[in-house]
């Protein structure tokens, strides 16, 4: 590209905070101020046009791990040469008390975006950002040389959701923290989970492909409803949980086609649980420690203790 038809561009500035009051702009040519709610803004400098809309505030108040909120923003070239824009968020602000802020732009790109036969083309980077815990305030930018060339839209979904701060004590939940997680491998080594009670959800639909969950301290815990469920998971170990103020465990390891086997130790009991349904239902390949196969007729807490065989039928494995 010539570098004189590119243009350095402050395009897109959030003041993303719980109170947002105003985002702006200025860079070279442009002084540009966009008040939350916006609609649509022409950047014009010559031959050089893009025309930037925002849809929506973004406000995420009271929030817990699993929360978001998300909204979209378009780019679009309607000059006639290609050009670069940047990305910046100016004076981003975490006031969630321990809990990390998560940015995450996701990106399509297309043609003829205004008529009613959209054609993705091309490729647009998605990209995310973290804001950490007691952080108060970051200005910085987020991505850089975004090429866009005449005729194409780059549309961005933004989602804001806090996660936990892995090490701070205080925190009771971890609800879908995980949740349609897409990475294969979580490093779970340094969350303290000394205080926390409800962790429903926490892998639900995950893509991990194996979990060390030997340092989770569950003692408190009272609700692990579906936290492994529709996930990929072949084996897993819990044998360090105790569950004795588990009160729910409803769906857990639902619809987990590939789960073979679940290690446990005497420490897991469900003498306090009064939801169960469903608990192990489509576990198709679930077998117990002394050979008891999964049964459709057994999905809930009845085989939720460790195999003794025809004595005593169970679907877990003893460690």
């Amino acid at each position: 590209m010539n570098n004189k038809y590119i243009v350095k561009i402050l395009l897109l500035t959030f003041i993303i905070t719980f109170a947002l009051a105003l985002i702006g702009i200025s860079y070279a040519y442009f002084e540009l101020n966009i008040k939350q709610n916006q609609e649509l803004t022409i950047l014009d400098t010559g031959d050089l046009r893009l025309r930037y809309t925002d849809n929506m505030d973004l406000t995420l108040n009271d929030a817990l791990p699993g929360d978001s909120i998300a909204k979209t923003l378009t780019v679009e070239n309607i000059g006639d040469k290609k050009v670069s824009y940047n990305i910046v968020w100016n004076d981003l602000i975490n006031t969630i008390d321990n809990y990390d802020l998560h940015l995450d732009m996701k990106c399509k790109s297309y043609k003829n975006y205004e008529t009613n036969s959209q054609v993705e083309s091309g490729s647009c980077d998605s990209f995310y950002k973290a804001v950490p815990y007691a952080e108060t305030s970051i200005s910085k930018d987020i991505k850089r040389n975004n090429e866009i060339d005449t005729g194409i839209t780059h549309e961005y979904i933004v989602t804001k959701s806090p996660c936990v701060y892995i090490n701070d004590i205080s925190i009771t939940h971890m609800s879908s923290m995980f949740q349609k997680f897409q990475a294969t491998k979580i490093d779970l080594s340094g969350y303290n989970t000394k205080n926390v009670t409800s962790i429903d959800y926490m892998f639900k639909e995950s893509k991990a492909e194996e979990l060390d969950l030997s340092s989770f301290d569950t003692k408190k815990v009272t609700s692990i409803g579906s936290m492994f469920a529709f996930s990929n998971i072949t084996t897993i170990d819990i044998s360090n949980f105790d569950t004795n103020k588990v009160t729910n465990t409803q769906r857990m390891f639902s619809n987990m086609t590939n789960l073979k086997t679940i290690y446990v130790s005497d420490k897991f009991s469900l003498d306090k649980v009064t939801s169960s349904a469903d608990m192990f239902l489509f576990c198709e390949n679930l077998v117990g420690g002394t050979g008891t196969k999964y049964s459709p007729t057994f999905n809930d807490k009845a085989y939720a203790r460790i195999d003794g065989g025809e004595a005593s039928l169970g679907y877990f494995t003893a460690k």
